[in-house]
């Protein structure tokens, strides 16, 4: 324990009934257990807030609020009949996971046609009406996100022919390469005939198109394959023409399609030979 401190100066002023300064002790000086003197914990005054934290979070109250991020939209392709209405679909989400309650603009050849919300599942629905009989560009717009799709109206004199892709205008294999002159052969066949590929399999429609056009192919509406097409075509009073695939389509093309080929042999069918022996038939 320390007494006051004092030199000539406190003496005067005690003669005067003053009090001498004390000296501090170890506590005040930050002493620990050691006994050695520590500075002192900065201490803030009562009633104010630390300078650091104060700044930081008036610099957060300025910046801006980060940006949501664009949606995830996807766009189906679509056929129809000149004339008839066709039920444009879009679907906002990613996997399983559809968002409902979001915009989506409907955009045929360019021009915006219309908008609608998506459901509690994600899709979303525009009704439109082809008036010429062509391929048609479509686009859907959602909350920064884009896709593109195709349209295809026919008149109902027109025939189809459906492509699988797999099987029928691609190898099966991991190359995934054009049958030989089926590239050729499509160019061609798409100035006579409209062209539906079947199909995208498991990595998607839109990166099945992708690879299509790398491969050189004619742009034409994907749609998926199998059993169901037939009858939906059927509902929407579109004819087959020619069908080209593996024999499980062949089979389930019977009584849609007058002409059906197929690159591997089946009971009561030969296989065809090449690409140019389909464009012969199909004539």
């Amino acid at each position: 324990m320390h007494g006051p401190v004092c030199d000539d100066r406190c003496t005067g002023r005690r003669a005067a009934g003053g009090h001498c300064r004390s000296a501090p002790s170890a506590a005040d000086r930050g002493a620990g257990s050691d006994g050695a003197a520590h500075p002192a914990p900065l201490r803030t005054p009562r009633g104010r807030l630390p300078l650091f934290p104060l700044v930081l979070s008036l610099l957060f109250s300025v910046l801006p609020a980060p940006a949501a991020a664009p949606a995830q939209v996807t766009l189906h392709d679509a056929l129809a009949l000149v004339g008839r209405e066709v039920m444009l679909r879009a679907e906002t989400g990613s996997g399983l996971f559809g968002a409902g309650g979001v915009l989506v603009e409907f955009f045929v050849d360019g021009r915006r046609v219309g908008k609608n919300l998506s459901g509690g599942d994600g899709v979303a629905f525009f009704s439109f009406v082809p008036r010429t009989a062509r391929l048609h560009s479509l686009r859907a717009e959602a909350r920064g996100g884009r896709a593109e799709g195709l349209l295809l109206a026919v008149k109902e004199s027109a025939g189809l022919v459906l492509i699988e892709v797999e099987g029928g205008l691609l190898e099966r294999s991991l190359t995934m390469k054009p049958r030989p002159g089926s590239v050729e052969a499509l160019k061609k066949l798409s100035r006579h005939y409209p062209v539906v590929f079947l199909g995208g399999g498991l990595i998607g429609a839109a990166a099945m198109k992708r690879l299509l056009k790398e491969r050189g192919f004619p742009e034409a509406p994907l749609i998926p394959g199998g059993d169901a097409v037939f009858a939906a075509l059927r509902e929407k009073r579109l004819k087959v023409r020619a069908v080209v695939g593996n024999p499980e389509l062949m089979q389930a093309a019977r009584g849609y399609a007058t002409r059906a080929f197929s690159f591997d042999a089946t009971e009561d069918r030969e296989a065809v030979a090449d690409w140019e022996e389909i464009l012969r038939r199909i004539r």
